[in-house]
């Protein structure tokens, strides 16, 4: 006989302790216990995976393998230890419940609604603001908080219940994303109902903390934390290093942080990061084949910037003596000559070590 598992694999790794099952409508519902004093109510089904709508930690002790459900009563009594606890058959209410699609994802029969940023029965609400239809997007959080005005910075916005339709599926068609009157485009593909993923364009003006608006399905949530800005360079040092690469390459300017890509390139070849903030950025640059005089560029997503002052590649130096030749076994003060090719020399000192 093969054995048939109406949970789906969900309950492999738990220790069931007791199961209880109960009609409800045209529904079988099953109440079940763990070893671990949890009581979970799941909606029983042979073609497709459900998840429990109820879970929540009764006690420290199992869940006895003993249930007494009354359903004149509408309860079930469930022992764990020496404590006796009644639960709803229709569940403990609607107010564990904090997103509104696992709100509106709730049986029927537990007659649960979205009332503003609550989940709550119909009775318990203003009649005009409980919904079991929709549910508003809420934004707790966007990154970057700053791009540059040029566009094409990926704006990823965090937060719950992005797009849900009727069927309580994402779908990014119900989601229209508006940056202080600059449409942002979502990323079907990298955005869920949790997670929106959309690609600024571009606008003419900076602009500090303007108003950021999700729409879906005729409601909406805003905030105003985000800020287009105009990334500069004022200065870059040092002005010259050996063409093996390698010198540390520091800009200067404003909002170097912002937006989600940067690219640093000397002579169109890309310096390796070291760090980066608002005001200066860091970077070791690239090797070239010759001497020469090369533009440095810093791209921030579509954003380019360029510098007036060139970087000078110069011949690398050769090591001509170093002094002492020998010297006692603690450490002790050497001198050393280098010299280019361009009839240029000077003097480095440095510590010997032990």
């Amino acid at each position: 006989m093969q054995r048939l598992d109406l949970f789906m694999g969900q309950f492999n790794n738990v220790l069931l302790t007791s199961i209880s099952v109960f009609p409800k409508g045209n529904l079988t519902v099953a109440n079940i216990g763990t070893s671990e004093g949890r009581i979970m109510q799941v909606i029983l089904s042979r073609t497709e995976k459900t998840r429990p709508h109820i879970n929540f930690h009764l006690d420290d002790n199992p869940v006895s393998p003993s249930m007494a459900i009354d359903e004149f009563a509408g309860y079930v009594l469930i022992v764990t230890g020496n404590k006796v606890t009644k639960v709803p058959l229709s569940g403990p209410g609607c107010d564990h419940f904090r997103a509104c699609s696992d709100c509106l994802s709730a049986p029927f029969f537990m007659g649960c609604g979205w009332c503003q940023h609550n989940c709550t029965t119909r009775m318990k609400c203003d009649p005009q603001l409980w919904t079991q239809q929709y549910c508003p997007p809420t934004i707790l959080q966007l990154l970057p908080l700053q791009a540059p005005l040029d566009g094409r910075t990926n704006l990823t916005i965090c937060g719950w219940d992005f797009g849900i339709d009727e069927g309580r599926r994402f779908n990014a068609k119900k989601v229209s994303i508006d940056i202080g009157g600059v449409p942002c485009n979502v990323e079907e593909k990298q955005s869920n109902q949790n997670r929106l993923v959309c690609t600024l364009q571009g606008t003419n003006t900076t602009n500090a903390n303007i108003t950021t608006t999700i729409s879906s399905a005729g409601l909406s949530d805003e905030t105003n934390v985000f800020s287009f800005v105009n990334p500069e360079l004022t200065d870059v040092f040092p002005t010259f290093g050996p063409k093996s690469g390698g010198t540390l390459l520091t800009l200067m300017g404003k909002h170097l942080a912002s937006g989600t890509f940067r690219e640093v390139s000397v002579g169109g070849k890309v310096c390796a990061f070291k760090s980066v903030s608002d005001t200066m950025l860091e970077c070791y640059t690239p090797a070239q084949n010759k001497a020469s005089e090369l533009g440095v560029k810093l791209k921030i997503d579509s954003a380019v910037r360029k510098t007036n002052v060139q970087f000078i590649y110069k011949e690398n130096p050769v090591v001509l003596k170093i002094e002492p030749a020998r010297s006692f076994l603690s450490s002790s003060r050497l001198y050393c000559l280098a010299s280019t090719s361009e009839n240029s020399s000077w003097d480095i000192s440095f510590d010997a070590l032990k």
